[in-house]
């Protein structure tokens, strides 16, 4: 019944306040513990979900900015 209904998961709410570092120290280390020791894959899927977001939107911010630097370079040397 506990994995059935996952009676013992954090919902993705709490998921995102753990990635935030917003949690108190004892809910921390329950979902550290539950991600990490019991190895619940269905929060581990959602901890996967919610965090890879950032690295994506890191790597196009990134390359945004390289594209728009370049772009203006490309712009500043028809002038000359």
């Amino acid at each position: 019944i506990w994995r059935r209904h996952r009676l013992s998961c954090p919902d993705r709410q709490q998921l995102g306040s753990y990635l935030l570092g917003v949690l108190d120290n004892d809910h921390a280390s329950y979902i550290r513990f539950h991600l990490d020791q019991i190895g619940c894959r269905f929060c581990q899927a959602n901890y996967a979900d919610l965090d890879a977001p950032a690295e994506v939107c890191q790597a196009t911010i990134s390359r945004w900015r390289v594209d728009y630097l370049r772009s203006w370079k490309e712009r500043l040397a028809w002038y000359d």
